[in-house]
């Protein structure tokens, strides 16, 4: 999977454009990612709320809803989550949700290290896949930072090589 998020906060709301590219077995597919909502920061817990609209350009369509949770302790240690729920919109879009807690170390200012756990499942089927593994983050400053993480699927059914870059437009 190969993914950028784009992030403007010109004021209270945040708007996020996510155009990514997953390629399994042997085929490609391109989304696309609107999101607006906001972020809140009270002392080492940051918290972010969104509404999502996905399309892949093509058939499928969803609308759905996204959490971001990171606590921050002992001065570098990170322990969060991202929730996203999406109802499909036509019926080739399946009703599906993502998990995705992790772990990560600030090692210095522009690196991190840490494990996640990247998990899609569809609600009416249960198919899906879970891929476990460790990432590393790159930051050379406050507006961007890129992310490599290599997993191994739970399941037995592959692997998952997965970069992305993040931008950050305004304040």
């Amino acid at each position: 999977v190969t993914t950028s998020e784009i992030a403007y906060n010109p004021g209270p709301l945040e708007f996020k454009v996510k155009p990514s590219y997953n390629r399994r077995k042997g085929q490609g597919k391109t989304q696309l990612e609107f999101m607006i909502g906001k972020k809140f920061k009270a002392d080492n817990l940051k918290l972010g709320f969104y509404g999502d609209l996905k399309s892949d350009l093509e058939q499928e369509s969803w609308l759905g809803i996204r959490e971001e949770v990171n606590y921050k302790m002992l001065n570098s240690l990170h322990l969060g989550f991202q929730g996203r729920q999406f109802l499909g919109l036509n019926e080739d879009s399946q009703d599906h949700f993502y998990l995705i807690p992790y772990v990560m170390q600030d090692l210095n200012r522009n690196f991190s290290i840490g494990v996640w756990n990247y998990l899609k499942q569809n609600y009416s089927d249960k198919k899906g896949f879970s891929y476990l593994g460790p990432f590393l983050v790159y930051s050379p400053n406050k507006k961007v930072s890129l992310l490599a993480h290599y997993g191994k699927d739970l399941k037995g059914k592959g692997n998952l090589i997965y970069g992305k870059l993040n931008l950050n437009l305004g304040k």
